[in-house]
């Protein structure tokens, strides 16, 4: 009977307190001192998990994230995004840092790449017969899985795209050369692309974007907004318990919706959840509120979060069945240890072999020394001029 049952898929992971955060990665491998943003789960099966890391390795694991395998390195120069498609469950690609689009056709085991530019992916939408990219040159899309082309607009630095009745809506990062908030619209699949102006006054860059049943979801800078009809009308949803902040990414399940923020590395973040398409949201009280990616399936959502005062990233799974949620096992989660420099001439040596001097020669500031060298250097010709003339 217990066989049977842990051959189900997600058996381990619904195995789970229910509302209750489980850490199942802290400090992940790979992932050093970096926010983690790349994070996937297979919709069919909550048990397989994949995220990537800034320095191109995908790790993969089978049991919810109990044992991870890394299966790619050397994914680009980063990696920024995984998707499983939800057409074909075993398909996944990866967005990249100046890679292109690499793809797994076996949940991730393998890897290849499909793209050889030198875009910067950072998001994927899919729909039947037509898949979209976001990359920083632009919206790339493919219909037939393999073959990618660019589809405009071309001058936008495209950060989030979604696919819903046949409409694929993009947005972008800051763009001084668009007025307004740089969101487009395309009803021919990239063909012409149009600005959509409407929701004026919702800050300055689209960080997100996502579907609740028929309504189209937009994470800005500035918060959470929704449009019923495509992005002809708008309404805001940050009021009252969604923070008006960045909200970096939009998970919809068959009944569920999941909203997350990293609240600008600040208090202001979370996870939060709706189950009426919208109208409502509760939040999930994250054990650390600067949330950086969400993946879902069926009940199931994993989490990566960034704690800020010592640069540790950790990855938790929540069985959401609607209760009151509940925080970590006490002593779980390690205590944090804040990021500090320090003196150059006692523990400097000591933690770099007494080669102190190279971690300067080496560190960020550098030229700040630099430059502070060179003003006791004027300051000293200076004196000498002074006081050589004072003697004639």
């Amino acid at each position: 009977m217990l066989a049977a049952l842990l051959a189900l898929p997600g058996a381990l992971v619904s195995a789970a307190p229910a509302d209750t955060w489980t850490l199942v990665a802290a400090a992940p491998a790979g992932v050093g001192t970096d926010p983690l943003f790349a994070l996937t789960t297979n919709p069919e099966n909550p048990a397989l998990v994949l995220y990537a890391t800034s320095s191109g390795e995908i790790y993969r694991s089978n049991d919810g994230g109990s044992n991870w395998s890394r299966v790619a390195s050397g994914v680009g120069k980063g990696v920024f995004a995984l998707a499983f498609d939800p057409i074909e469950p075993t398909h996944v690609l990866a967005g990249t840092r100046a890679g292109g689009i690499w793809r797994s056709e076996d949940s991730g085991a393998t890897w290849r790449a499909l793209d050889h530019g030198t875009e910067n992916v950072r998001g994927f939408a899919f729909s039947v017969g037509l898949s979209v990219a976001a990359t920083d040159r632009g919206v790339m899309v493919t219909h037939d899985g393999d073959t990618w082309q660019p589809a405009g607009p071309e001058q936008a630095s495209i950060a989030a795209v979604a696919v819903a009745n046949g409409l694929v809506t993009a947005g972008a990062e800051v763009d001084p050369a668009v007025k307004g908030l740089p969101l487009f619209q395309s009803a021919d699949s990239g063909a012409s692309w149009k600005q959509l102006s409407s929701l004026s006054g919702a800050g300055s860059a689209v960080s997100a974007l996502g579907l609740a049943g028929t309504k189209l979801l937009v994470g800005t800078n500035t918060g959470l907004y929704a449009s019923p009809d495509g992005g002809t009308s708008w309404s805001t949803l940050s009021s009252g318990v969604l923070p008006a902040t960045d909200f970096t990414s939009v998970a919809t399940g068959d009944k569920s919706l999941y909203v997350a923020s990293d609240g600008g590395a600040s208090a202001n973040g979370g996870v939060w959840a709706s189950g009426d398409g919208a109208q409502s949201f509760r939040s999930l009280n994250a054990p650390v509120p600067s949330v950086t990616a969400v993946a879902l399936s069926q009940s199931t959502l994993y989490v990566a979060t960034f704690r800020p005062v010592d640069h540790r990233t950790f990855i938790w799974s929540y069985v959401d069945d609607g209760g009151p949620p509940q925080q970590p096992a006490a002593g779980t989660v390690p205590s944090p240890h804040p990021v500090s420099v320090a003196p150059a001439a006692t523990s400097g040596k000591a933690a770099n072999g007494g080669q102190w001097y190279l971690a300067l020669l080496r560190g960020p500031e550098l030229p700040y020394l630099a430059l502070g060298a060179l003003a006791v250097l004027v300051l000293l010709l200076a004196l000498i001029a002074y006081m050589r003339r004072g003697r004639a």
